[in-house]
């Protein structure tokens, strides 16, 4: 029960559930559970829990959705041959401190390639608008 589906990460041999929190849901590879299917069968899975979450300062107002994918837009992150197919509000690992784990809150922008069909997830500071370049990666449909 601490852990959500998510469809968009997903494929059909590999499961992948976020965990929630009070606050939302926690878009990490220290914070989800991975499951491994072949022929109807569980052949791995992988499982991370970050543990419970708690807010380190008053709540912040963050920036819409269409700011987030126009900042995007300006740091030439979507090329030509791509379309926004989701975007999504969630908390992304920021850094580590004393042994606790920062999060930020980050708009999740899932982007399709319209030639290869590959599916890029790519992160947005929901403060700043600042793209986190390092947690871009592709999933295959």
């Amino acid at each position: 029960k601490e852990f959500k589906y998510e469809p968009d990460m997903s494929s059909e041999d590999n499961y992948v559930f976020v965990q929630t929190t009070d606050y939302g849901e926690i878009y990490a590879g220290s914070a989800q559970l991975s499951i491994a299917v072949k022929d109807h069968q569980i052949i791995n899975y992988a499982e991370s829990y970050m543990g419970p979450a708690s807010p380190v300062r008053e709540l912040q107002s963050t920036i819409s959705a269409v700011r987030a994918v126009r900042a995007m837009y300006t740091n030439r992150e979507l090329t030509n041959n791509s379309k926004v197919t989701q975007i999504k509000l969630g908390y992304s690992k920021l850094t580590e401190v004393r042994g606790s784990t920062i999060l930020l809150p980050t708009w999740l922008v899932w982007i399709e390639n319209k030639t290869t069909k590959n599916i890029t997830l790519k992160r947005v500071n929901a403060y700043t608008a600042q793209m986190l370049q390092s947690t871009t990666y592709n999933v295959e449909k």
